[in-house]
């Protein structure tokens, strides 16, 4: 299983070397783990670094279009990556643990920073995207790094541990029996959903940190992780650095669905 997804993502990543000529893959080591990055734009861009985290499942190549596209290209120094779990950063052993997986992925942007960006530049600003699960990642590594932001986007995020419940399919994947006929990283992607409730639940009280700022962008029709989750941001982040895109009649896909949208919204930012 691991092969074949390795496979796949070698495949995806040749096809989009063919069409952007700067696109780079590396492997950096964090803690146990290697955490696997494709970057596009990095070859003139290093004052502005922009980071794509993935939700559950996922992989780096969720934001293809993102790497791909010239107008961020000409700006940022484009970053997506694979969560610790997923794709080429270890499929075969989960990581189901929120702070586990926002130390890894920061130690690992901060390598890459140090070893690729500031031999060219000090102290780039970064901008990070976080969707669904990966929102609460990218706001905790926000939170943590020490280098200036510009932005924290969060598309269709979980941010509030009062929303989450497992559900009966959560529990019957939980089974082995159930584990033996399902993907790997369906099955890592499982075992994250199942303690996430408590894990936001001790992240409650940071987000009042946030000085840096933030916009969410979430659909009224997103079945899967709650719009009330943009109430509580209201509540929980400094009103003076929190915005919201509230969308009529959208799903949990922003990134897909919506992904001019994103893409403007990105540029504004960056154009202030």
């Amino acid at each position: 299983m691991f092969d074949s997804c390795k496979t796949d993502s070698q495949k995806f990543l040749t096809e989009l070397k063919s069409e952007i000529p700067d696109i780079k893959e590396y492997s950096i080591s964090a803690g146990n783990r290697n955490i696997f990055f494709v970057t596009s734009g990095c070859l003139k861009n290093h004052n502005k670094i922009l980071i794509f985290i993935h939700g559950s499942p996922g992989g780096w190549n969720d934001y293809s279009f993102y790497l791909k596209d010239k107008d961020l290209r000409n700006v940022f120094c484009i970053v997506s990556l694979d969560r610790p779990g997923f794709g080429l950063s270890g499929s075969d052993i989960s990581v189901a643990d929120l702070q586990t997986q926002s130390d890894l992925i920061r130690v690992a942007i901060e390598h890459f920073l140090k070893d690729q960006i500031l031999i060219h530049q000090s102290k780039p600003k970064l901008i990070l995207v976080g969707h669904s699960y990966g929102g609460p990642i990218a706001a905790k590594v926000a939170l943590d790094i020490g280098y200036p932001k510009e932005a924290l986007f969060l598309l269709s995020s979980s941010m509030d541990f009062r929303l989450e419940e497992v559900r009966w399919y959560n529990r019957l994947a939980s089974y082995f029996f159930v584990k033996f006929f399902l993907p790997k990283e369906i099955i890592n992607s499982n075992d994250e959903m199942i303690p996430l409730k408590w894990q936001l639940a001790e992240w409650d009280d940071i987000w009042k940190f946030i000085d840096f700022q933030v916009i969410s962008i979430h659909g009224k029709d997103d079945f899967l992780v709650p719009f009330e989750n943009v109430e509580y941001m209201r509540k929980k982040i400094n009103p003076n650095r929190f915005q919201t895109v509230e969308l009529e009649d959208e799903n949990h896909f922003i990134p897909w669905t919506r992904k001019q949208l994103v893409k403007e919204k990105i540029l504004t930012v960056n154009s202030k």
